[in-house]
């Protein structure tokens, strides 16, 4: 989403009730990536030190953080998941613990892009009833995958 739309989006959003719901819906329909919704967790989503390059793991969800985490992730319908070695592997497997299958119980539509296949059990996380479209690209090589990042950036923009 264009970042002027973003913005006009935001405004409205936090201006009048009557705009609050239709403009989240907007505002987080499509999603590139976990991280957006995995920093709506707060303190249980933690870097962890150490290494040339940030890992994030998740740690106990308080009910709190949780509620906040699900409000928005019932709004998105589309998710580009990128895999990213930043978030340790593990973290969409703790997040299933809290409530299989629901937490993105709208999603319509899965572009999986990665260096690996998924496993099986990866892509079992993100199955819902409203799931209806799956894409999956694997890229054999990091500059293979940053390409396909690049465009699929430039096919968002247009």
């Amino acid at each position: 989403m264009a970042r002027a739309t973003h913005t006009s989006l935001v405004h409205p959003a936090i201006t009048s009730r009557i705009f609050l719901d239709p403009a989240l819906d907007t505002l987080w329909r499509c999603v590139d990536g976990l991280f957006r919704l995995l920093r709506l967790l707060g303190p249980a989503f933690e870097k962890l030190a150490g290494g040339d390059r940030p890992k994030y793991i998740v740690r106990k969800i308080i009910e709190d953080a949780w509620l906040r985490f699900m409000w928005y992730a019932r709004r998105v319908r589309q998710l580009r998941y990128f895999e990213d070695s930043t978030i340790h592997s593990a973290v969409i497997a703790s997040l299933s613990r809290y409530e299989v299958g629901l937490w993105l119980s709208y999603l319509r539509v899965l572009a999986w892009h990665g260096v690996c296949e998924p496993s099986r059990d990866d892509l079992l996380y993100f199955v819902c009833q409203s799931l209806s479209h799956v894409n999956i690209k694997i890229s054999r090589s990091t500059e293979q995958h940053e390409a396909h990042e690049e465009e699929d950036k430039g096919l968002r923009a247009t």
